[in-house]
């Protein structure tokens, strides 16, 4: 009859539990999350992003700044649109070819280990937030090297055997 709802019997569904058991969920990381991000650190090296970034971010992406600023924070993951989206706009405010895995990362290592690696214009910087209001270094900034605050876990180049012949 259409419309009345079958009510599956309970040894059928533990029976199809044992054959289709549940997908495995990917790793979270501690605070939950499933990805890093460094998109606060690449926007520090756009020129475009150093006055009212966030917002900026938000237009060139078209979405609103509260998404962007979720994501810097660390509170959400993006979408795939989004991660795709963000970096595309990195990259043209940057102006270098950017691949999404400088971006984000699902296990905190990254192709270039340092942010300012990636900019053509950086030999290695402090970030404004690592001064105080006289332009004094913040003492958490003073035994840093410039460039180090930004360095993130690089990825392990896989070793290619070589054949002899």
């Amino acid at each position: 009859m259409l419309g009345t709802r079958t009510r599956v019997p309970t040894y059928l569904h533990q029976f199809t539990q044992k054959l289709m058991p549940a997908p495995a969920q990917p790793e979270r990381l501690p605070n939950g999350r499933r990805l890093t991000n460094r998109v606060k650190a690449i926007m520090i090296h756009c020129t475009r992003y150093w006055i009212d970034g966030q917002n900026r971010l938000a237009k060139d992406c078209n979405v609103s700044k509260s998404t962007i600023n979720r994501l810097i924070r660390g509170e959400t993951d993006p979408s795939y649109v989004l991660a795709v989206t963000v970096s595309a706009a990195l990259e043209k405010s940057l102006g270098v070819p950017l691949s999404m895995r400088e971006v984000f990362s699902t296990d905190g290592t990254y192709p270039t280990g340092c942010v300012c690696d990636l900019s053509p214009s950086c030999t290695g910087c402090f970030p404004p937030f690592a001064y105080n209001t006289d332009d004094t270094m913040k003492s958490e900034f003073k035994d840093l090297k410039p460039g180090d605050w930004c360095r993130s876990p690089q990825m392990p180049i896989p070793e290619i055997p070589l054949s002899d012949n």
